[in-house]
């Protein structure tokens, strides 16, 4: 049997300022119980220039919601997508946020 290390969740000190990291969806994201409600959550390969590093993606509302907008509601369509991400500050905290302009 193989196995693979545990993956840690991305974080918007991972991806850094500026543009030009993109997640790949490599499987079916899932919603889940969350300290706050319900989340979305997924794996993704998240490239950063030359490297790639498989990771756990928290997706947000806004981003689940542009997700829906652009791929419709059933998540099986989002497996395989490529997308660019960037960070923001919002309230204070840096989050992760899709790059409106790809869709």
């Amino acid at each position: 049997m193989q196995v693979e290390k545990s993956e840690k969740y991305v974080k918007a000190e991972d991806i850094g300022a500026g543009r030009g990291v993109t997640f790949t969806i490599i499987e079916e994201p899932i919603e889940v119980i969350g300290t706050y409600g319900k989340k979305v959550e997924c794996r993704v390969t998240m490239q950063k220039g030359e490297e790639k590093a498989k990771a756990k993606w928290s997706i947000n509302n806004t981003n689940k919601d542009t997700l829906i907008d652009a791929f419709g509601a059933d998540t099986t369509e989002w497996i395989g997508k490529k997308l660019s991400v960037h960070t923001e500050t919002v309230n204070g905290k840096n989050s992760i946020f899709l790059d409106r302009e790809q869709f």
